[in-house]
């Protein structure tokens, strides 16, 4: 009895497997309609196979290509369709007799085979279409091999400049630009489309950094321009701190009185902190009153600050002559 029922298992196990390995045979076998697949009616022109195409791949996306099955066959559709010698084999002789090749007595026609690059499929339909328009899109593009890494595509390298506040470098920032540049759509018409970059600043940036900002255009017909946007920082000026490298430098206008009796005044941080500042020393010329850890912050260490200096300005009294009558008058006032 319990032979029996491993005999009756692997039986059904036998039959699944003829059952699925008859199922994949009928499906490598089924023949494809190519012109389904394009939407089009088989005494379709050459024109029409053409605008088929282009108006269908903008509706994918070229840079995960490997990974779409209907793109794949789009792609091939148009490889067999386009080409009037192997056409004429798939209408006569269908996909099998397309991909098996033809051999008889009088000629012998090798096998098709998709060479299974949808970049290069496309590319060549953008040439074909109008190569003077392709060549100024394109300049270093290549028509015939490809790989699959982007790293061999098309490059593109744009600089920007970007205005900040002196505030937003100590905060750091999210910026978003406008930028335009060509898009083509199917039937040739270039124009400038408006899209929107974010970029992130950092907190401290210094103004001689650059950010590198690699974009790959995924729109249309543009979907494997790879662009690297190069910003450079430029500070706009602050109406109270000027910066010097990490630290932040305010003159303070005293008066000729004040630089001898001492001064109390207020400055306000750019991390919104009130400090109140008491000078009882006289103010020389070049005297200079350091605030530790109120400057920006270090770009590599956001826990270590630069240090807040003021300076001051006196403004002296203009006198014919100094005598200790005046300087009374001025100390008394």
């Amino acid at each position: 009895m319990k032979y029996k029922t491993i005999e009756t298992i692997n039986l059904y196990f036998l039959v699944q497997l003829i059952y699925f390995i008859l199922i994949l045979y009928m499906t490598m076998n089924m023949d494809i309609d190519y012109y389904e697949v394009l939407n089009l009616k088989k005494h379709c022109s050459y024109e029409e196979i053409r605008r088929a195409f282009g108006k269908q791949i903008t509706m994918y996306s070229l840079i995960n290509h490997n990974n779409d099955s209907r793109l794949m066959m789009l792609c091939e559709a148009y490889e067999v369709l386009s080409n009037s010698f192997s056409r004429t084999l798939y209408d006569q002789y269908g996909i099998e007799g397309l991909k098996r090749g033809i051999q008889s007595k009088n000629y012998n026609i090798n096998p098709w085979k998709f060479n299974g690059n949808v970049l290069t499929t496309y590319l060549n339909y953008r040439a074909n279409k109008n190569y003077i328009t392709f060549r100024q899109t394109y300049p270093n593009k290549c028509l015939i091999q490809f790989n699959n890494s982007l790293s061999n595509y098309h490059k593109n390298t744009e600089k920007l400049l970007l205005k900040l506040t002196l505030n937003e470098i100590y905060n750091g920032i999210t910026k978003t630009i406008l930028i335009k540049r060509p898009h083509t759509i199917v039937d040739d018409i270039c124009v400038d489309e408006t899209k929107h970059l974010k970029i992130e600043i950092p907190r401290g940036i210094s103004t001689e950094e650059e950010i590198i900002k690699d974009v790959i255009h995924n729109d249309t017909e543009l979907h494997f321009i790879k662009t690297t946007y190069i910003a450079k920082i430029e500070q706009l000026p602050h109406k109270i701190f000027k910066r010097e490298y990490n630290n932040l430098i305010t003159i303070k206008k005293v008066s000729f009185k004040e630089s001898l009796c001492g001064i109390k005044f207020n400055v306000k941080t750019l991390s919104h902190k009130l400090i109140r500042v008491n000078i009882t020393k006289v103010i020389a010329p070049d005297y200079k009153k350091t605030i530790y850890g109120e400057g920006m912050p270090y770009r590599n260490n956001l826990n270590k600050y630069g240090n807040l200096i003021i300076k001051f300005d006196v403004t002296y009294p203009i006198f014919s002559s100094i005598t200790e009558k005046n300087i009374c008058e001025i100390l008394d006032s």
